[in-house]
């Protein structure tokens, strides 16, 4: 070994040796027991990091690993964070430089600081980044965000996309022995089939949820809701009302009330359902005031009160133009085409340089052609497993799909109060002669 390269040799084993230390350091003890303490006991970890001094917090790696666990903290405590000033130094080194796990983590952390902030197309291309790191085994935090990616597809009235999402998050709780999430999961599956009618789908999903809800008790709470959103569509008149006057003296939320008015409604109790629907008053312009005013109108109706139902009719169809007019102003509904665009560029890009080492290599005509194709083919799967059958039609049929949605929302997406806006727009001139008689 010549002195020079011993001089090297010696001095990676000093920054080797440096590094390992930085790792034993009081700081990273203490970031130690926090994250063994975050899932069970967060508010613990929150102490034990804000106990940390901020001189102790040295290098990209120790400051990274704190961002990070500091933003894991704040969330399980329900502490909505809406800048990235904590997040920030995790997002420069992890992204590059962290495991895949680390990159889970920090992707999902950055939509969700992007979701508090209101800034939905970033939050969605954050999870779908985090989607796209292979190898990653944090399943509760892969979980945590189908959850959320799920919220922002209900948002889109991707009701298809929401569904499954929460199925395959709460396979992944049941996995690791959540149960509650798991229910949780479950429910809001539920509620997805209920929205596209489809009573067998939800069946489905009960038969798994009730027996999972007999086992964890806690998990009650959130199967509720859903049964009486099921029971309401779905049930005999015989039903509801057996389901109503169980739990007319339940504590209800909003979307519970406009559902028992719902209910109430369709077995001919009118004013009860008129009582009901009149004692909450929705934010404007939410998918809560569309529902609200949805069953108040199917209520007056059937009351004969046809001069209110028409004005409120009205006021519904301006509530719902602007909704749609809202959503379809954000890039949120479009957010994952523009990133399958933006994929299919970096696949060109990633076959033509291929070719170019191909050439330099002298390889022959015939297997640079086939080297190619396996390559794109390889490419085109993988694309298509993560953004289905369709990903490859080409840039034409990708703008042809946005027009589409913009002019033709999808008929599950208008949920079940663009339902009434149909049945309701074949009575609208009835409504008129009806007023005229009163």
């Amino acid at each position: 070994m010549t002195i020079y390269t011993y001089k090297i040799f010696v001095a990676l084993t000093i920054v080797t040796a440096l590094a390992a230390c930085n790792k034993h350091t009081p700081a990273w003890n203490q970031m130690d027991m926090a994250e063994g303490l975050m899932n069970t006991q967060p508010d613990s970890a929150l102490t034990v990091l804000d106990g940390i001094p901020t001189s102790d917090v040295k290098g990209k790696e120790t400051s990274a690993r704190y961002a990070l666990l500091k933003s894991m903290a704040l969330d399980k405590n329900y502490i909505d964070t809406t800048t990235f000033d904590v997040l920030q130094p995790a997002i420069d080194y992890y992204i590059t430089d962290g495991t895949p796990d680390e990159q889970l983590r920090t992707y999902y952390y950055q939509g969700r600081i992007y979701q508090n902030k209101g800034d939905e197309e970033n939050a969605m291309l954050s999870f779908i980044n985090a989607q796209e790191i292979n190898d990653a085994t944090d399943t509760l935090t892969l979980a945590h965000l189908l959850v959320a990616q799920g919220t922002l597809y209900l948002r889109q009235y991707k009701v298809h996309d929401f569904v499954a999402n929460n199925i395959e998050s709460a396979k992944l709780y049941g996995a690791i022995g959540k149960h509650i999430p798991e229910i949780k999961s479950y429910t809001k599956a539920i509620d997805g089939y209920v929205m596209m009618d489809n009573k067998e789908a939800a069946d489905s999903i009960l038969s798994i949820c009730i027996p999972l809800v007999q086992k964890n008790p806690d998990g009650e709470a959130y199967l509720f809701s859903s049964l009486l959103a099921y029971t309401m569509i779905f049930g005999t008149d015989s039903e509801i009302k057996n389901f109503l006057d169980e739990y007319r003296d339940s504590e209800l939320t909003t979307d519970d009330t406009m559902n028992f008015a719902q209910g109430y409604a369709k077995i001919g109790e009118y004013d009860r359902a008129l009582e009901l629907i009149s004692s909450i008053s929705p934010n404007a312009y939410t998918i809560d005031s569309l529902k609200y005013a949805s069953v108040k109108i199917d209520i007056l109706e059937k009351q004969g009160n046809y001069e209110q139902a028409l004005k409120l009719y009205k006021d519904y169809s301006a509530m719902l133009e602007r909704y749609q007019n809202n959503l379809l102003s954000q890039d949120l509904l479009f957010v994952d085409k523009k990133h399958q665009l933006e994929m299919g560029k970096r696949v060109g890009r990633r076959i033509s340089h291929h070719r170019i080492e191909m050439r330099q290599r002298g390889l022959h005509a015939f297997d640079l052609c086939k080297h190619v194709g396996e390559f794109h083919m390889r490419v085109e799967q993988i694309v298509r497993n993560q953004h289905g059958p369709f990903a490859f039609r080409g840039e034409h049929a990708i703008v042809d799909d946005a027009f589409r949605i913009r002019v033709e929302i999808p008929r599950h997406a208008r949920i079940r109060s663009e339902q009434s806006v149909h049945s309701l727009q074949r009575r609208f001139g009835q409504f008129h002669a009806l007023v005229d008689l009163s």
